[in-house]
């Protein structure tokens, strides 16, 4: 009982209990991976059962930088302007130092980001909620559904730093800070350039809270210098890069353009969300789909949930870059409403909040859930990208 003792008061300190469930999570992903290979009859090292899907693209600009043109697929009509430069840059730079393989240097790299972000992360539940909340936050994180994508060459950790640091540093009132990481999630992701929605919400509280009036908000938006700043380092990261595509291949917009080599065009996304229920002649669609409507409706009732416990900064973010995605497809759906660390803590903080005596049972359910979905990643499944 004393050595249960003990570990129970070792696990009350947050770098300690941070530090654990990460390891867990990586030995969870070896295991996962270990007794896939049996099952599939394979030796693949754990490295190469985790490069999937766009893996690949990532590791073709790290190694050989972007394309001319389009050559990619099997149509040759595809690009890896798709894929933002951020992350790729940061990984190229060690594999130059290093020469390391790319397959290992991203899951890596991708690892000691998303154990920084979780420090960030658990103070900022704290301050919403409690430790309690924070460490179902460090739960979710690392071995929540869809969680094994911070082991990968994708950009999911980078872009959970990043975000987080933003609202970090804006509810702290640093908007210099949260301007020059929102420039850096922007660079990562497309759906960076939106956190000028939640800084503007930040900036019109006094206005809305009725402390201040609108004319003087402006007043103090050109003469404070820093809040215009901060505006305009938001989508700098993008517009970097819109202006490295137009000198590569003649096109800012390429990296949306692009996208219709994977059969994404611009719709109505409450018409994208309703497909992944019904068909267009009325019947009940595939199980594929409307699992990946289910995601969708997820991730839109957590983000009202935010506004319900009147976050409305973090709100609109998660709103908009939930229904972004959706104005082309529900493909990826599970992915953007979970890289998305907005909807990590504020399902952290509903489970602390009306699961008291069952969390338990729901976090290890949703554990068994991403064993799952991490078995089908490694066999390629079509539902995993």
């Amino acid at each position: 009982m004393k050595s249960l003792d003990w570990v129970k008061s070792k696990l009350q300190n947050k770098y300690i209990f941070i530090l654990t469930i990460f390891i867990l999570s990586r030995i969870f992903i070896w295991l996962v991976g270990a007794v896939y290979n049996v099952f599939d009859g394979s030796d693949q090292s754990i490295w190469d059962l985790l490069f999937r899907w766009d893996s690949p693209w990532y590791k073709g600009i790290i190694v050989d930088g972007y394309m001319d043109s389009p050559q990619g697929m099997t149509g040759n009509n595809a690009a890896n302007w798709a894929f933002f430069p951020l992350y790729p840059m940061i990984v190229k730079v060690f594999y130059m130092m290093t020469n390391i393989r790319v397959e290992i240097l991203g899951s890596v790299i991708s690892s000691i980001i998303i154990l920084i972000a979780s420090f960030v992360i658990y103070d900022y539940c704290v301050e919403i909620k409690n430790e309690k909340c924070a460490k179902i936050a460090m739960i979710l994180l690392f071995v929540g559904p869809y969680s094994f994508y911070t082991a990968t060459l994708y950009t999911e950790s980078l872009y959970i730093l990043f975000t987080i640091l933003f609202f970090y540093f804006l509810k702290k009132d640093k908007w210099i800070l949260a301007g020059i990481c929102g420039g850096l999630v922007s660079a990562t992701r497309v759906t960076g350039a939106i956190l000028v929605f939640p800084m503007m919400i930040m900036f019109l509280r006094p206005v809305f809270e009725r402390k201040e009036k609108f004319l003087d908000a402006v007043k103090r938006f050109f003469l404070d210098g820093k809040y215009l700043l901060s505006f305009l380092l938001v989508p700098s990261g993008i517009f970097a890069y819109m202006v490295y595509l137009y000198n590569k291949v003649g096109d800012p917009f390429a990296f949306k353009n692009i996208q219709i080599a994977w059969g994404r065009e611009n719709s109505n996304p409450i018409d994208v969300l309703i497909g992944g229920f019904v068909t267009y002649d009325g019947k009940i669609n595939s199980p594929f789909w409307i699992y990946l409507g289910v995601w969708a409706i997820f991730g839109i009732v957590i983000s009202l949930y935010m506004f319900k416990k009147k976050k409305f900064e973090e709100g609109i973010f998660s709103l908009i870059t939930i229904i972004i995605p959706m104005l082309s497809s529900l493909q990826s759906i599970p992915r953007y409403v979970m890289g998305n660390v907005l909807v990590i803590i504020f399902s952290s903080l509903f489970i602390e909040e009306h699961f008291k005596k069952s969390r338990w049972i729901v976090l290890g359910l949703l554990i068994i859930y991403n064993a799952v979905l991490l078995w089908l990643w490694f066999n390629g499944n079509p539902i995993m990208p």
